[in-house]
């Protein structure tokens, strides 16, 4: 079962880490990588995908089609940012691991 998809990054020149939250729906968000409308971003609205659960979002992103959309904050100041799977670390029930690790 996972715990929590995370990643490091840089807001602004500062070291955050990023975590997979639900939005206020509940719901945890991604981005289609692949099959999306020509000419449109992963970040438009047409082009999201919404998981229930950390386990669902885990099972899209490992088919390597999505990016898993991380919120970050500094001093108040919240960006989000789109992952794909070789980029995130899973932190499963009992153990944490990269991402990029076979399973």
């Amino acid at each position: 079962m996972v715990k929590s998809i995370t990643a490091k990054g840089v807001i602004y020149g500062n070291d955050t880490l990023f975590t997979c939250k639900p939005n206020r729906n509940g719901l945890f968000e991604l981005a289609r990588k692949h099959g999306r409308v020509a000419g449109t971003r992963p970040q438009d609205l047409k082009n999201k995908v919404y998981a229930e659960s950390l386990d669902e979002a885990w099972h899209l992103l490992k088919t390597e089609k999505f990016y898993i959309v991380l919120t970050g904050q500094v001093f108040g100041i919240h960006r989000k940012s789109l992952r794909s799977v070789d980029s995130v670390d899973i932190d499963f029930e009992n153990e944490t691991q990269p991402a990029c690790v076979t399973i």
